[in-house]
């Protein structure tokens, strides 16, 4: 189907203010484009006459800005239910190249206010059928039913759907719970990776279990008072208790944060000029450095996942593989660059 890209709408299940565009891929995308034209691939369904992408939201960004926003490309249309939709969108946020946690965060909760709007279903699984650890759509806090909802589900239950594993899930939910529970906020979590994230709830978690014995022995003293002005203070010491929990875990979980983004306050320091006379403090960075680029191709599990690239390139989707190629040969340029200038000697040495 003909379609003038100004006419196009995103996946209504994707808030783009939330995952906005980025420029790198899109520009990836272009240099791609001008090489080999467009490869098609787009595709989605029409709701009301108009047309909505299942996935591609770069691709379409790209070729608007390349071709403007009246220029005709195609698109396949099919007959995709909310399901699928949502199902190809946490496809492409999953593979989405060098994407932060924010991006996990909006799949799931784009699924899980579908399925508390009836507008999807969950499977069944056996944690939902053994009473398992089990939320309650539209809230990502374990146990809580103060919305009055009937839609239970668990890590499980959403992992099934997504097709991610169940502990993937489960970080990702533990996370949005602290955010539901405004011990952190949106910005906390921005730039943050997957593993850094592990380590921010993780924080909170240990914090959280520190306190918990005072605030069950207060809420025990709140359940057997004899009278209820008694009962009164001691829930109102309780929820004191509560409060003070959810700052000091907020506290260490932006300490934390602070701890995981320490490589990026070494490069604002290196970056910094020294005094007159005397040597930056650069060292720390240069050591920093070279260990992640020593991690980068040499993590046994990264390295399997790259060969299996080689192995199968053939197989990935055109997107994907243009914004990877793109990358690896940008990343490789200028860290030849790099290298040439701090040992130029060892060039005629033949040495890299």
């Amino acid at each position: 189907m003909k379609v003038a890209i100004k006419d196009v709408r995103p996946n209504p299940f994707r808030r783009i203010e939330h995952y906005p565009i980025r420029a790198e891929k899109v520009t990836a995308l272009r240099e791609s484009l001008r090489s080999t034209g467009y490869w098609g691939g787009l595709s989605g369904r029409t709701v009301n006459g108009e047309v909505q992408i299942s996935f591609g939201h770069h691709r379409l960004q790209a070729l608007k800005d390349e071709f403007g926003p009246t220029h005709e490309i195609d698109v396949i249309v099919e007959e995709l239910s909310d399901e699928q939709m949502l199902k190809r969108m946490a496809r492409e946020n999953s593979e989405e190249w060098g994407a932060d946690e924010s991006v996990h965060h909006e799949t799931v909760r784009a699924t899980i206010e579908a399925y508390a709007t009836g507008k999807i279903d969950l499977p069944t699984s056996r944690a939902a059928e053994s009473g398992g650890r089990l939320r309650y759509a539209p809230s990502f806090v374990v146990g809580d039913r103060s919305r009055e909802t009937d839609r239970p589900y668990s890590a499980a239950s959403l992992g099934n759907f997504l097709g991610w594993s169940d502990s993937k899930v489960k970080k990702v939910l533990e996370a949005l719970a602290l955010l539901e529970r405004k011990v952190l906020t949106e910005d906390d979590f921005k730039g943050l990776t997957v593993g850094q994230t592990r380590q921010v709830v993780a924080a909170v978690h240990q914090e959280e279990k520190r306190a918990t014995p005072a605030i069950s022995k207060q809420e025990k003293v709140a359940a057997e008072a004899k009278t209820p002005a008694a009962r009164e203070r001691a829930a109102a010491a309780a929820e004191d208790l509560r409060a003070k929990a959810r700052e000091s875990a907020s506290r260490a979980a932006r300490e934390e944060i602070e701890r995981q983004k320490a490589g990026v306050k070494a490069a604002v320091v290196a970056s910094k000029p020294a005094a007159p006379g005397e040597t930056p403090d650069i060292n720390d960075f240069a050591q920093l450095l070279a260990r992640e680029l020593n991690h980068l191709f040499t993590i046994q599990k990264r390295k399997a996942r790259l060969d299996e690239l080689v192995q199968f390139g053939e197989h990935l989707d055109p997107e994907a593989k243009t914004s990877l190629v793109y990358n690896l040969r940008k990343v490789a340029k200028q860290a030849t660059a790099w290298a040439d200038k701090l040992e130029p000697a060892q060039l005629e040495a033949g040495v890299r």
